[in-house]
């Protein structure tokens, strides 16, 4: 089961004050999740833990996080949802802890996922993860891509919240993370991402910071300044129809700026899809890449 199925309801809940409901559609749904989503799923259990007057457990379920090596970072402890045990002498332990693995976790090397494909290779693309988003999800999404013809690297970013996912937060570190994962990247590059990681390489592109053929940006975050494109970058813009106005708003005013600095602009409003990874993404995908050639070939 993705989390996709599952966890916007959980956060509608969350949202409305229904924690006990919230709380349940985890304990129901644990089972079933991927093995690379259990972190993230404990996570939220220990914040509904902690909402639901069970401080014994969400501190528990803390502890017994960090001693499988599921340590979740200053950003993450800072979550107002752990209030009720954030005075705890267990919290504080866990948390003096947490800060040393962060830091440590801040050092080390980012290592893409590349994905070759079998044949002729058609172009690269570089694909980035959502904010707190995982590479190896990303290298997932994206595979199709590899039966296509193109060679995929599901790059991530340095700035670790959790032993398994990292943020987009500072956009200098973030340009540094991109760019030092790119030696395999040669020529016919389209840039990819999700989320805020759709505004990264919104920028890296148009402030021509990494060459590229084409932009793919799903469920798009336009986080930074709008800049002027120095040359044409066929774009496909994939916004969901359930996101909130606010991002549809911005995904819709960053494809006019790119028309009108003559950049041909695909702009989906996709039925159905929200702030994840639409059902139909590998079809989409296929279309996207199809239309991409065609405007590079024309």
């Amino acid at each position: 089961m993705e989390l996709r199925e599952f966890i916007p309801q959980v956060f509608e809940l969350h949202a409305a004050g229904e924690y006990e409901d919230a709380r349940q559609i985890l304990v129901d749904a644990t089972p079933h999740v991927l093995a690379e989503d259990h972190q993230t799923i404990a996570f939220y259990r220990i914040c509904l833990d902690a909402l639901t007057a069970r401080e014994g457990e969400a501190l528990d379920r803390l502890e017994h996080s960090l001693d499988r090596g599921w340590w979740f970072g200053r950003e993450m402890l800072a979550d107002h949802d752990l209030d009720s045990i954030r005075e705890d002498r267990r919290f504080q332990a866990v948390a003096t802890r947490t800060d040393e693995l962060q830091v440590a976790a801040w050092r080390e090397p980012c290592e893409p996922i590349i994905s070759v494909p079998s044949g002729k290779i058609r172009g690269t693309i570089v694909a980035l993860p959502a904010n707190a988003g995982r590479s190896t999800h990303t290298a997932r999404m994206w595979a199709p891509a590899v039966g296509l013809g193109y060679r995929v690297i599901a790059v991530e970013s340095s700035q670790k919240v959790t032993a398994d996912r990292a943020i987009w937060g500072d956009l200098n570190q973030s340009i540094a993370d991109v760019t030092s994962q790119l030696s395999n990247a040669t020529s016919h590059v389209i840039l990819a991402g999700r989320s805020l990681g759709a505004a990264v390489v919104f920028h890296l592109a148009t402030a021509s910071i990494v060459p590229a053929s084409g932009l793919i940006l799903v469920a798009p975050t336009l986080r930074w300044d709008l800049i002027e494109p120095q040359q044409q970058i066929p774009t496909v813009m994939l916004a969901g129809e359930d996101d909130t106005d606010r991002l549809k708003m911005a995904a819709q005013n960053a494809a006019d700026h790119l028309r009108s600095a003559g950049s041909p602009v695909d702009h989906q409003v996709v039925s159905g899809m929200g702030h994840f990874y639409p059902d139909n993404f590998e079809a989409l995908l296929t279309d996207a890449l199809e239309w991409m050639e065609a405007q590079l070939a024309g």
